[in-house]
């Protein structure tokens, strides 16, 4: 998408029509290119409040852009047995492993802050619908298929809610209230996919207490590098070169691109994000970024004194320099 940075743009005002201009700031508007690139296209029939922000980061109408297919996830929606109240609802990815999807389910439902019940493991009804289907029919779990399912359509299901044990609530409970005492707990507690979870959700750097298998869990890091706190220098080397996962960490901290693998040091959209939230995260970029001018303004108008990492040639740039001393 090819906004300018100085663009006027348009708002539509309330008592007829009327029109206001202003600008957006180049930051802000590198990162929140990023997070409607995303996922923007397949949210396109959301109502007022998308459309607005949309017109006022891009000067441009929603209508005039077709929402894109979704082709590489789906929806699982969640109701309590009995009751029919809401749990929640989550994306899967139709790559997605079938012997994973239920736990999958689960994960991101614990981790999202809509889950209505966070302390209760969740049991699945054998059967599920499709959302979409006019006639409601049920299809059974036991013969599902994650990558044959439409993408973009919505599953419902089923589960019946049991609290943890007191043991369990107790540790969760001391754990959000200091984050650190997760070295106090027992091997199994800190190799509890719950009990890490409510820790690294009130403090990242509480990964270096979880176990080996939890710090290479996506919805575990994830969090933890969500909540700041070096979260991601405690991950396993498979996530550190995970994209989404580094992205949300220097978005979050710029800094935490120090800890991200070689390969995505030198990805410009992670690099971008990182130098926009630090302009001295620019000294954990590749080379061939650091040598980049569009990097380089970036990061300086975020720290003038990210001039230290750029060559001397792109310290004598007019822009940078002028960037620098404002």
């Amino acid at each position: 998408m090819d906004v300018s940075a100085k663009q006027a743009i348009d708002h539509s005002g309330g008592g007829g029509g009327s029109k206001e201009e202003t600008s957006v700031d180049p930051n802000d508007m590198q990162a929140m290119l990023r997070v409607f690139s995303q996922w923007l296209p397949n949210h396109g029939n959301l109502h007022d409040p998308i459309r607005n922000i949309f017109t006022y980061v891009t000067g441009k109408r929603l209508e005039a852009h077709q929402p894109a297919k979704i082709t590489d996830r789906f929806l699982v929606s969640v109701s309590r047995a009995g009751s029919g109240m809401a749990i929640g609802t989550v994306e899967i990815g139709l790559n997605t492993p079938n012997s994973s999807f239920l736990s999958t389910v689960v994960k991101k439902l614990k981790a999202s802050e809509n889950n209505l019940l966070p302390l209760h493991e969740f049991e699945f009804l054998p059967s599920y619908t499709i959302l979409q289907d006019p006639k409601h029919a049920d299809h059974q779990l036991e013969d599902f298929n994650v990558s044959e399912f439409p993408a973009g359509n919505t599953m419902d299901l089923l589960a019946i809610a049991r609290p943890f044990s007191q043991e369990k609530i107790d540790a969760i409970n001391r754990v959000k209230e200091d984050p650190l005492s997760i070295s106090n707990l027992s091997h199994e507690q800190k190799s509890d996919f719950d009990i890490v979870l409510a820790a690294v959700s009130r403090g990242g750097y509480a990964l270096t207490y979880a176990s080996e298998t939890l710090k290479d869990d996506g919805v575990i890091v994830l969090a933890a590098v969500s909540r700041g706190g070096n979260g991601l220098i405690y991950a396993s080397e498979r996530l550190q070169d995970d994209g989404d996962i580094v992205f949300a960490a220097v978005t979050k901290d710029g800094f935490e691109l120090n800890y991200a693998s070689k390969r995505l040091k030198d990805n410009g959209d992670i690099v971008l994000a990182a130098v926009t939230e630090s302009g001295f995260a620019l000294e954990y970029a590749s080379e061939r970024l650091k040598d980049n001018r569009n990097f380089a303004l970036a990061a300086v108008r975020r720290s003038r004194y990210a001039l230290g990492y750029i060559s001397a040639e792109l310290q004598a740039d007019p822009e940078i320099r002028a960037a620098a001393r404002s």
